[in-house]
Parts: structure tokens; sequence; C-alpha cells
């Protein structure tokens, strides 16, 4: 009696590595949410840094309002690594309060962050405002 054992690999090329890894699911997952109410014209709710040589793969993004008449701003900022772009990645407006959400998946993720510090920030007229912004990710 003779077992036959098939072995099935999936490779993805990596243009950061330039070469072909194998396709791996993400063990390190990173979840942020935060409440703020801000004035001024720019209040900063949420933020976190991706290290030298990683990557983040955002899933998921929840932005919430109390207020009408915003802008919300997903930025990177201050990456200290030669080649690497900054600025903004990605902007929405509300014209009412309320909640707006993005669901993606690690094979097909809303944003691709390299090394670097990303913030979202919201654009206020002014006066006091209640936001909330929540995002789910993977870190490789």
């Amino acid at each position: 009696m003779s077992i036959e054992v098939k072995v099935h690999r999936n490779e993805l090329f990596d243009y950061r590595k330039k070469a072909f890894v194998d396709e791996l699911l993400p063990t390190l997952s990173v979840a942020r949410a935060n409440k703020v109410r801000g004035t001024g014209t720019t209040v900063t709710a949420g933020s976190h840094r991706v290290g030298p040589g990683s990557s983040f793969l955002m899933t998921y993004l929840s932005i919430q309002s109390g207020s009408p008449d915003f802008w919300w701003v997903l930025t990177r900022e201050g990456t200290p690594y030669p080649g690497e772009l900054k600025g903004t990645i990605d902007v929405g407006y509300f014209e009412s309060k309320g909640v707006e959400t993005r669901v993606g998946n690690i094979k097909e993720p809303l944003h691709a962050l390299g090394p670097g510090t990303f913030r979202i920030r919201f654009l206020t007229p002014g006066s006091a405002k209640d936001f909330g912004v929540a995002f789910e990710g993977a870190e490789l």
C-alpha cells in the first residue's frame, strides 16, 4: 500500500523585496478605536506606526461624526526611510452627521501602508465637534 502526498504552495511577488515569497496569512493583528471631542482646524483621532521592513494592511475603517460638514483625512508622515512616500492617502467628506464604514479583507485591503506613521485627522470649521474612528488590519 502506498500513500501519495501532494503539497500545494502559493507564491506572491513582493515588490518591496523584489522576489517571490510564500503566501501567508498575517499573524499580528492591529485594532484601534478612539473617540475625541475637538476644536480648531485639525483634530487627530487615531494613528499607528508601521516599523521598518513591515507593511500594514488596513481591512476595516469606520469614521463617525456627531456633527455635519467636515472632512476626514488619512495621511502618512514622518517616514525616515529613503524612497518611502508620505502625504495624503485618502479623504472623505461628511455632509451630515453619521457613520461611514469601509470593509476590505486581507487579500483586498482598503489600504496597504509601508513603514512610517499614518494618522486619521478631522478637518473642522472651528467649533467643537464629536468624532470617532476605528480601524483594523494586519502588520506583516
